[in-house]
């Protein structure tokens, strides 16, 4: 299929990005093929009219969950328990796949073309990831993790991650994710804000097994992520060449630079901290330690961010989407925590949403920016978004690998009603 996008302002996703009023934009297939003067004879190509909205790169969502919806209640059930249940028979696994699907077409249809998986059941993301490729279900494109690798005691152990108990295991686990066809490896190297521990983000995963880890991931040509909160936690991730780490922390002397020279980037996750940081105990359901460590994490994570930002290392951004309070429907949010808590402008925030989290998944040649020979992975919205975030709410296009989807609001609303 070949149409020709016209009367849009086009955001195109760079740090410098101006509205553009008066170009074409040529669509092939699943390409862009061409950004062409608005005077242009585009005979040949069906006509999109935009009337005058707001076209823009689509969102890249980096971090992840699709097992979990992020409802929370007063009974929480134990998610090492929910996800025995989700695999203990055919019938459950295939609502459990599902429910993931629908997780995903989700966070498509509020605007996400890209999420990259970071923790999940067995090996469904992977399968997922090919659905989509192969078009047997709608979805974002998928840069998936499948389960990730933590310790006893640690976030995700024995539900959305494996748990292990020596170097071996560690290595094991990495070859075996590997033959599943993963796109990253995963792992846990502290505790959270639901954890017991006095201190949030304590040290749970011991160096050798990171070390282990990130040996055996890069001599398979693949790269590790890991959830790490709290100095000696990120300390561990950056001396041993950590490529990825989520979350972070306030940055200690020397840090800046070790991040440059492995070289490693940093994801801010603003969003699972603040119900924590701001929500009563009663709309929780949570103790009071984990409120104080809600507090702690999100102002040190948006320390450290910042610290990121002012030595030009990389940062980019996720919801931690299935954490308690966090749909998959709420990356715009993401943005404006970016813009409050990080201070950067709103430019800023939707390139790094686009451009840098295109960079950080190493796919920057291919998504992340509107240009020629991109694919055709765009959002559209009826004002503009530079001025106001909350613009991202409302789409009015979603297109995915050139696919035109109209009035996504529509479709999110009933995924959630299936669900």
């Amino acid at each position: 299929m070949k149409y020709a996008i016209k009367n849009a302002i086009v955001l195109d996703g760079t740090r410098e990005m101006v509205p553009q009023d008066d170009v074409i934009v040529l669509v092939n297939e699943d390409r862009i093929e061409a950004i062409v003067p608005s005077s242009y004879d585009t005979k040949g190509y069906e006509d999109l009219n935009l009337q005058g909205q707001y076209l823009m790169p689509g969102l890249i969502n980096l971090d992840v969950h699709l097992p979990f919806s992020g409802k929370v209640s007063k009974r929480q059930m134990n998610p090492i328990t929910k996800t025995k249940m989700a695999t203990a028979l055919p019938l459950t696994r295939k609502m459990t796949m599902k429910k993931c699907i629908e997780a995903a077409k989700t966070q498509l249809m509020s605007g996400v073309t890209t999420i990259r998986t970071t923790g999940g059941i067995e090996d469904f993301d992977t399968k997922i990831r090919d659905f989509v490729s192969d078009h047997t279900v709608v979805g974002p494109r998928i840069i998936a993790a499948n389960k990730a690798i933590s310790v006893p005691g640690a976030p995700l152990a024995g539900s959305l991650a494996y748990e292990v108990n020596s170097d071996e295991e560690v290595a094991m686990y990495v070859h075996k994710l590997a033959e599943e066809g993963v796109d990253y490896i995963k792992i846990v190297i502290t505790g959270d804000m639901h954890e017991p521990d006095d201190e949030p983000g304590v040290l749970k995963m011991p160096a050798s097994y990171v070390r282990t880890a990130v040996i055996n991931a890069h001599e398979l040509g693949l790269k590790v992520t890991a959830h790490v909160q709290g100095q000696i936690g990120l300390s561990v991730a950056l001396d041993n060449k950590v490529d990825v780490i989520e979350h972070g922390s306030v940055l200690s002397k020397g840090m800046a630079d070790t991040f440059k020279t492995n070289p490693s980037v940093a994801v801010c996750t603003i969003s699972p901290t603040i119900p924590y940081a701001y929500l009563d105990e009663s709309q929780t359901f949570a103790s009071a330690d984990a409120h104080h460590a809600g507090k702690v994490i999100l102002r040190g994570m948006s320390e450290g961010a910042k610290a990121c930002i002012a030595h030009r290392i990389p940062v980019g951004l996720g919801t931690v989407s299935g954490s308690p309070f966090v749909t998959h429907y709420d990356m715009w949010r993401e943005l404006v925590y970016f813009t409050h808590y990080c201070h950067v402008d709103n430019n800023f925030a939707l390139h790094t949403a686009t451009c840098v989290n295109a960079k950080i998944l190493g796919k920057e040649f291919s998504i992340g920016t509107i240009e020629s020979g991109k694919c055709a992975d765009l959002i559209v919205t009826k004002n503009n978004p530079l001025d106001d975030l909350s613009a991202l709410r409302d789409l009015s296009y979603v297109i995915t690998k050139g696919q035109i989807i109209e009035t996504p609001r529509s479709n999110v609303i009933l995924t959630l009603i299936r669900s």
